[in-house]
């Protein structure tokens, strides 16, 4: 369609004018300048949402700390952006730029973590959490690696965490599969080692297109090996085509403009009643993600037989256990009462497919999913005409295009911008990773969990990542201790409440996915209740009398000087 072609027209325009803007020759340096996307995350960042976006790997016994350290440096040495330092001048029109760390060295960047007996998931998530959401020393590379020893079973474990300025998920992921492969003879295509977003399954498809070849002298052409006379449009034909399409995409565009500001004001004049505590902010974090991991194919089968997406399943299951743990800290009256819709901000990819470069070429949408809706059915159907909804609007392009010039100039944009960052419930961002078991040092991947940073304080943000065949949940939240537990909106951010959202969304996916075996007359065989909730002995939520010593890792970061 025309609006295709003018969309795709602006973004190259707008990027190929802001890479202009990057670099500025200085005597005989060339200094490299972050771009707007780049400066967006240093401007929202503050010691209440550290903008880090990590990956946590988990191998068998058998790997060494010596193996990873090789591999690592290895990545490095490939990747600029890992050997440089930020630069943040003073001033107003000052802009932040990129210099080589001569004085780089990987050990400064390698961290040993002990994790405490047992080893199990509990520990492991309290182990990750400081890690993930504190702030990087700025006078060194920002990234830090991690690595864990003392996991249940012997296995061993690598925490990547890098500032969201370097690259975002998708350019991460990309840059690590790129790696990889090029260690890796056997692997031709890179583009085949990872998801793509698929079509919605029930959704009408074009019909395969016959096959038509000119004749050579362009009289007839051949369709499907028959021979038919060409067709002659006079030059009438061709001005009505023209002012038909001119049209078309105008009508589509102003369509789209209607929807994005429709959407934006009932996002702006919404008030959050849930997931917020007044003025309450904290530092300390807790994450958690799904340990039963959810198939892949299981999510596709309910996606094939409600004839939606898998991003739509994924979003309507994760808002279902954010509302399913508030209902279960809150009173019925202070439940009921609590927002109509979950305000989510969408991330979306503007990156091209042959793109593989740690950085950022991400947008995003907000998404208010329903949420007095009570059969998760109906809640994936409101949420696929909304996505539907969302994908057609400009808004993730007009954000992406006044993003790069924007924010060129991060000294010079003020801090009331970030007055929308108040409105969202938080972040959900769905990562398609490697479809095949990638190998690290030699060694394989067995499971890969993504982490990306929050909003705002008492929010909520949230991955999905998929990785050979599975999909993992990520949930990371402030841990509220202390006097706010008084309250309720203070209990939804107790200890445990992010493993209570990773079990609730484990819990519903599981549920849909029998219900769809037994309509097709499948075989079912429950999942055990104790499986995937808490027992008696071992609550999820925990609501302690005062507030906890620090750990052993916030004296580790203290000791490392991370912050």
């Amino acid at each position: 369609m025309p609006v295709s072609t003018t969309l795709t027209t602006g973004r190259e325009v707008a990027e190929k004018a802001a890479q202009k803007l990057t670099t500025a020759v200085n005597g005989s340096q060339t200094r490299e300048y972050l771009s707007g996307h780049d400066n967006i995350f240093l401007f929202v960042e503050d010691e209440i949402r550290p903008m880090n976006v990590s990956g946590l790997y988990t191998f068998g016994p058998e790997i060494t700390e010596q193996d990873m350290k090789g591999h690592i440096a290895s990545f490095v040495d490939n990747t600029l952006r890992c050997r440089q330092r930020l630069v943040r001048p003073a001033g107003v029109f000052a802009r932040p730029y990129w210099e080589v760390a001569e004085d780089y060295d990987l050990e400064d960047h390698f961290t040993v973590i002990e994790v405490a007996a047992p080893g199990g998931d509990d520990e492991f998530m309290e182990a990750v959490a400081p890690l993930h959401t504190t702030l990087l020393d700025t006078s060194k590379p920002l990234w830090h690696a991690f690595w864990f020893n003392n996991l249940k079973d012997g296995k061993k474990a690598l925490l990547w965490t890098a500032h969201h300025a370097i690259g975002d998920g998708q350019g991460f992921v990309r840059a690590l599969i790129s790696h990889v492969a090029s260690l890796d003879p056997t692997i031709k295509d890179i583009s085949s080692l990872q998801y793509s977003a698929g079509h919605a399954s029930g959704r009408s498809t074009p019909e395969p297109s016959r096959s038509s070849t000119p004749s050579p002298d362009g009289k007839a052409v051949a369709v499907n090996g028959c021979t038919a006379p060409a067709r002659k449009h006079s030059p009438a034909h061709g001005a009505v085509a023209h002012f038909t399409g001119f049209y078309v995409a105008l009508f589509t565009f102003l369509v789209g403009l209607y929807m994005y500001l429709a959407n934006i004001t009932r996002f702006l004049i919404s008030r959050r009643k849930l997931y917020t505590v007044g003025n309450h902010k904290t530092s300390r974090k807790q994450v958690a993600w799904t340990t039963i991991n959810s198939s892949l194919d299981d999510v596709k089968k309910i996606k094939n037989a409600l004839g939606v997406s898998v991003n739509d399943v994924l979003t309507a299951c994760v808002v279902a256990a954010l509302d399913a743990h508030a209902k279960s800290v809150l009173s019925p009256a202070k439940h009921d009462k609590g927002d109509d819709a979950i305000w989510l901000l969408i991330p979306t990819s503007m990156r091209h497919p042959a793109d593989t470069s740690a950085s950022n070429r991400s947008s995003g949408y907000v998404l208010g999913v329903p949420n007095k809706v009570k059969d998760i059915r109906e809640r994936i159907k409101k949420v696929n005409s909304l996505m539907s909804k969302g994908k057609q609007s400009p808004e993730a392009l007009v954000h992406y295009l006044a993003q790069g010039p924007g924010y060129a100039f991060p000294n010079s944009v003020p801090k009331l911008t970030l007055f929308t960052t108040t409105k969202l419930h938080g972040v959900l961002t769905n990562v398609p990773g490697p479809n095949t078991t990638l190998r690290w040092a030699g060694h394989p991947i067995q499971s890969t969990v993504a982490f990306i940073p929050q909003a705002n304080a008492n929010t909520v943000s949230c991955a999905a990542y998929t990785y050979n065949g599975a999909v993992t949940l990520s949930v990371v939240m402030d841990l509220h201790e202390g006097d706010v537990l008084k309250t309720e909106e203070g209990r939804v951010f107790a200890k445990g409440a992010a493993k209570d959202v990773a079990r609730q969304f484990e819990k519903i996916i599981l549920a849909l996915v029998e219900e769809v075996d037994a309509e097709h007359g499948v075989k079912v065989q429950k999942t055990p209740v104790a499986a995937i909730t808490a027992t008696a002995d071992a609550p999820l939520i925990e609501v302690p009398r005062s507030v906890a010593d620090e750990s052993p890792v916030a004296v580790m970061l203290e000791s490392k000087k991370l912050v």
